[in-house]
């Protein structure tokens, strides 16, 4: 039953990762856009 609970567990926790980690490249690319608009729009 542990067994079983772990492995799905690993399997439910590689998914979210692999979501995580396309969400933190669109967020790091949002973030990026933002900071270089920011710089810009500070520097005009």
């Amino acid at each position: 039953m542990l067994i079983y609970f772990y492995e799905s567990g690993t399997v439910r926790l590689q998914n979210n990762l692999k979501v995580i980690y396309d969400d933190t490249s669109t967020i790091a690319m949002l973030d990026f856009w933002v900071k270089l608009l920011g710089r810009v729009m500070l520097k005009g």
